[in-house]
């Protein structure tokens, strides 16, 4: 599995022109934050997105 992370201020359609057909992908998307949350709390949510049992 092969997670795809965007810079910010972009979504998935910046990997639009890869071709990805021999991979398994997942785009991980980034969440509106919440008001007052912390970094770490933030990031937490972020990694909701992802298969751990992968790892």
């Amino acid at each position: 599995m092969v997670y795809f992370i965007s810079g910010l201020g972009a979504d998935e359609r910046v990997f639009q022109f890869l071709d990805l057909s021999k991979i398994e992908y997942q785009f991980i998307r980034w969440n509106e934050p919440r008001k007052n949350e912390s970094l770490f709390n933030y990031c937490e949510e972020l990694t909701k997105q992802i298969d751990k049992l992968m790892m």
